[in-house]
């Protein structure tokens, strides 16, 4: 807000009676928290075709090329790099809705790129069933498959989460290859909860799920954040901000090259209230994709695997299931 018009509010003699100084310093404080909230992206600028000046765990950030990027400058979403609804034909069979987890169905127009960003919107509105009824919410989503896959690497995404508008929401930036799982979620937002999901998930050796997930409730994500995954051979490394929240080590982490997915979302289980507000927008600044180096992998000294290959073991020494201050298993010796 301009200094002339935090002024002006400063002058007005209403009910409010504290000395006008103390009510203009109250109110700047005001306003600079909440122009703090809803500033304005920076302009578009060109993706840095190197990560130079970021630190990995396997290789310097300026071996990291841009391999694939999409800064959302134009008018409308790339054709060439997007296709907006599922790769599978979903549970009604029309490709517009994932499963009974949500309560939203995918909508054209709720796939937007304006202002140098992309907003996908979450409206309540009433839309047929095929099966029957009607869904209630629709939704955005967007994904690279036949367009564009990576195995291993770095992949970013800056976004503006829509933390304000109450229970219900479900954004998520997640990877999916053919067959299900793996999968890997970059970013998951829940706004019942306020709460975030990062991970991986796999089949286990007794043919379930197995979940490598880092979890984290009553979050405040307001204003723009970045997050990111560093994926190499038998390691993922998942961040808020360039700060690692989650790491995931061992044989069980994919090789298989995955597709890209944006989606704004309504979850089923803990659905909106009269509260939530419609419509609301999941804004995301940029995604940027970053090849990784030609490298060694890593050796296998995580013991996240129940065998000891390649250490040689001596005397007691053995992997456990307790005492791990990452992942699920440590090494006793």
């Amino acid at each position: 807000m301009p200094a002339s018009i935090c002024r002006a509010f400063c002058r007005a003699r209403g009910p409010w009676r504290r000395p006008a100084g103390q009510r203009c310093r109250s109110l700047a404080a005001v306003v600079l928290a909440v122009t703090a909230l809803v500033q304005p992206k920076p302009a578009n600028a060109a993706a840095p075709e190197t990560l130079k000046g970021r630190g990995f765990l396997t290789a310097p950030g300026e071996a990291w090329k841009l391999a694939w990027s999409d800064e959302f400058g134009g008018r409308r979403l790339d054709a060439a790099k997007w296709s907006i609804g599922l790769p599978w034909r979903g549970d009604d069979g029309t490709n517009r809705h994932h499963n009974n987890q949500y309560a939203s169905v995918i909508a054209d127009d709720d796939v937007a790129v304006r202002g140098g960003a992309l907003h996908l919107t979450t409206q309540r509105r009433s839309v047929p069933n095929p099966r029957g009824g009607s869904y209630a919410y629709t939704e955005g989503l967007i994904t690279t498959s036949g367009k564009f896959e990576c195995a291993f690497g770095y992949v970013e995404m800056r976004a503006r989460l829509p933390v304000e508008a109450g229970p219900g929401t479900w954004p998520a930036f997640w990877m999916l290859t053919r067959g299900w799982p793996p999968e890997m979620d970059i970013l998951e937002y829940w706004g019942s909860r306020s709460r975030t999901h990062q991970g991986l998930a796999t089949r286990s050796a007794t043919g379930g799920q197995r979940w490598d997930s880092f979890h984290q409730s009553d979050v405040s994500l307001r204003g723009w954040h970045t997050y990111g995954l560093e994926w190499g051979p038998g390691y993922q490394r998942y961040n808020v901000d360039g700060k690692v929240t989650n790491a995931v080590y061992g044989s069980h982490v994919p090789a298989a090259p995955h597709y890209l997915l944006l989606n704004s979302g309504v979850e089923s289980a803990r659905p909106p209230t009269a509260a939530t507000r419609f419509p609301n927008d999941f804004v995301v600044d940029y995604l940027r994709v970053y090849a990784r180096p030609e490298v060694p992998a890593l050796l296998k000294g995580d013991f996240e695997e129940p065998g000891l290959e390649p250490w040689g073991a001596w005397n007691q020494a053995a992997v456990v299931d307790y005492g791990a201050r990452t992942g699920r298993r440590a090494l006793r010796v």
